[in-house]
């Protein structure tokens, strides 16, 4: 990926766009640099109604934070977002009541693990946003020698989505992504966790895991239509060419995936997105209508 300077500080003039979405598939660039890592090797869970399977509030020595688990995310434990409990009945192909029944389990399993003994958080102090008053940030959970996501992919309780960075341990996002597929995979042919209630069916393509990692992303599911956060006519940015598959975001809720751009797709830079690991970007959707969205850092490279 190309290391990206401030794009609202840079010009360039406005090109004719034109978006490639994809059908079939699941925050930008100028803020601040991400922070180093920072660990917290004695981690305790503090009981709180708000805690679910990847978000939960955690006491660091003196300090109580709020932290949201990278690359996974766990079914709802109640219908208050019902566009994300769709994606999530949809990704495991359950019923919307069972993705409640998931997320209750969920929950229950992520609490009896982390109250069985200190446990290691590592954080960028990334926002995470949410719905909270308290700050939540992005966190890597290690219990023992294991990731707390790899541990919910591996039982069946997350499926595999959200914001992902290259490892503290110098694993990068790739590395860790396919091995989350694997380990899908086999939560698959076990039946475990959510995975229980599929009919027996053949495994999504998505789902197999390669031999060796792919030069693409893993496919993602299909996410809801594409529709406008923003509109107005084009401004100052930076003309871009995408490489590849770029999935982007909304600007109102940066984990709901609304569609996917395809490589060749022409966008303009326009800004930092709603957190420090997302850029924003316009382009131009059906009907001539002028999009925004915002995308990962990480997903995005680009020619000029």
């Amino acid at each position: 990926m190309k290391h990206i300077m401030p794009v609202w500080l840079r010009r360039g003039v406005w090109g004719g766009l034109v978006l490639g979405l994809l059908c079939a598939g699941s925050p930008g660039a100028g803020a601040a640099p991400l922070r180093a890592w920072r660990e917290y090797p004695r981690c305790t869970l503090i009981a709180h109604p708000g805690n679910d399977g990847d978000s939960f509030h955690v006491k660091a020595g003196r300090k109580h934070y709020l932290f949201r688990v990278y690359f996974v995310d766990t079914p709802e434990t109640s219908r208050s977002y019902p566009e994300r409990i769709a994606d999530q009945a949809a990704y495991f192909e359950i019923s919307e009541d069972e993705v409640i029944q998931i997320g209750h389990e969920a929950a229950e399993v992520v609490a009896g693990w982390l109250a069985s003994g200190p446990f290691v958080c590592h954080t960028r102090l990334v926002d995470a946003r949410g719905h909270s008053e308290m700050p939540r940030h992005f966190a890597m959970v290690r219990l023992g020698d294991r990731w707390l996501a790899e541990r919910l992919v591996e039982a069946g309780l997350a499926r595999i989505y959200g914001l992902r960075e290259d490892l503290p341990d110098g694993t990068s996002a790739r590395t860790f992504l396919w091995r989350l597929k694997a380990l899908e995979r086999e939560a698959q042919r076990q039946g475990r966790g959510a995975w229980r209630f599929r009919s027996a069916s053949p495994l999504r393509p998505g789902l197999r895991a390669p031999q060796a990692p792919a030069p693409e992303p893993p496919p993602v599911v299909e996410p809801p239509p594409l529709r406008v956060e923003g509109s107005g006519l084009p401004g100052m940015g930076v003309n871009a060419v995408l490489r590849h598959r770029t999935p982007v975001y909304s600007l109102h809720d940066a984990e709901r995936q609304v569609g996917i751009l395809q490589a060749g797709a022409r966008v303009v830079l326009v800004g930092p997105g709603t957190a420090a690991a997302f850029q924003r970007l316009r382009f131009q959707g059906p009907g001539e209508r002028v999009l925004e969205a915002q995308c990962l850092l990480d997903d995005l490279d680009y020619d000029r």
